[in-house]
C-alpha cells in the first residue's frame, strides 16, 4: 500500500505499517528527551530512545520546518532547541571546535509537533487495522472454504523428501463433497523440480489427468481444494 507520510511516499505492507507504529510510539514518548548532534559529518540525530528498523526520515525535517526561513544549522536548531552548554563545552574539550552537542527541543516545539505525530500515529493504526481487517476476511473465506470438502479413506500418504535423489510425494485419497456425500477419488503428487499436480484418480497416468476440459464441475472444484488445503508439508526440497 503506498502512502504518504510527512511529505514522503511509502510503499507499506502490514509488517512496515507495525514497525512505523513503534517508531512513532517511541518517537511521541521520547522527543521531549535531550538528544546529541554529530557536527563532525553530515548533522545526523534521533529523537527516539533506540535505533529502529523502519524510521520515518521525514520527522527531522519536519522538526526543522518549524525554523523556516533561519539561515544556518546551528541557528535552526538554537531557534527550535536549547543546547546543554555545560556539556558541549565537557564534550568538546579536547576539540578546536563543537562536534557534538547536545539539545532539548523546546515545550512549545514538542507540543506543536506532538500534535501532528499522534495524528500520523492514528492513520497508522487505521492502516494496520485495514490490514488486519483484510487478513480476518481471507481466513474467514478459507474456513468457509476447507467446509466444502473433506478427505475420506487414504490410500497413500508419502511427503516429499530431499532433492533430485529424494522421495517425491504421492498422495491418493477419497475426497468427499460435503453437501451431497458423494466423492471423488483424487491423486495428488510433489515432483521435484516440477511442482504439485492433482488429478482425479480415474484417468491414470494417462495426459488427460491434467487436461481440465476433461473433468467435471466438481472435480475442478476440488483439484482448487486440495491445492489449498495443502495435503503435503511444505518446504525446500533440496
Amino acid at each position: 500500500m503506498l502512502i504518504t507520510i510527512l511529505g514522503r511516499s511509502y510503499d507499506v505492507d502490514k509488517y512496515d505499517v507495525k514497525s512505523y507504529i513503534a517508531f512513532m510510539d517511541d518517537l511521541i514518548e521520547n522527543m521531549h528527551n535531550p538528544f546529541i548532534i554529530n557536527l563532525g559529518g553530515l548533522p545526523e540525530y534521533r529523537l527516539t530512545s533506540k535505533l529502529h528498523h523502519n524510521e520515518i526520515y521525514g520527522v527531522c525535517d519536519y522538526i526543522e520546518s518549524f525554523a523556516d526561513g533561519i539561515e544556518g544549522f546551528r541557528n535552526k536548531m538554537n531557534h527550535i532547541a536549547t543546547p546543554d552548554e555545560e556539556w558541549n563545552i565537557w564534550r568538546n574539550r579536547e576539540y578546536t571546535s563543537d562536534y557534538y552537542v547536545k539539545y532539548t527541543l523546546k515545550p512549545q516545539i514538542v507540543d506543536a509537533a506532538k500534535v501532528e505525530f499522534i495524528k500520523l500515529r492514528k492513520q497508522l493504526q487505521d492502516i494496520k487495522d485495514q490490514f488486519e481487517a483484510e487478513k480476518l476476511k481471507k481466513e474467514t473465506e478459507k474456513a468457509e472454504r476447507m467446509k466444502l470438502y473433506s478427505i475420506g479413506q487414504v490410500y497413500q500418504h508419502t511427503n516429499p523428501k530431499g532433492g533430485e535423489n529424494g522421495v517425491d510425494g504421492f498422495f491418493d485419497a477419497d475426497i468427499i463433497n460435503n453437501n451431497s456425500n458423494e466423492s471423488v477419488r483424487f491423486i495428488v503428487k510433489d515432483i521435484f523440480d516440477v511442482g504439485i499436480i492433482i488429478f482425479p484418480k480415474r484417468f491414470g497416468g494417462s495426459e488427460e489427468a491434467i487436461d481440465q476440459s476433461k473433468w467435471n464441475e466438481d472435480e475442478i472444484k476440488i483439484r482448487k481444494w486440495l491445492y489449498e488445503y495443502k495435503v503435503f508439508e511444505r518446504g525446500i526440497r533440496m
